[in-house]
């Protein structure tokens, strides 16, 4: 129709109970934990080195000598869907 107004839903899924965010962040912090484990490992023998300086400056030390400044690895996520094992209907 020629100069009505449409109006569009907003195309965004519906939010996610409380418990499901909270799962889902806590899947996603545990890789980011082993990545920063693995870095910090790397960097520690620059750190030691260059006391007092600047992350920036530990890190161009440690790019300098050619160190993998990113984190490789898989993360499997433990069992966060709450089901239960075994039949579904005991008896």
């Amino acid at each position: 129709m020629p100069g009505a107004r449409r109006r569009e839903a907003a195309r965004r899924p519906a939010p996610a109970p409380g418990g499901a965010s909270r799962r889902a962040r806590a899947a996603r912090g545990a890789p980011v934990a082993d990545a920063c484990r693995q870095l910090n490992e790397r960097l520690a023998p620059f750190r030691a080195r260059l006391p007092g300086v600047a992350f920036k400056e530990v890190v161009s030390a440690a790019y300098l000598e050619r160190v993998d400044l990113s984190a490789h690895g898989f993360y499997a996520t433990p069992d966060i869907t709450g089901a239960r094992r075994g039949p579904p209907h005991p008896g």
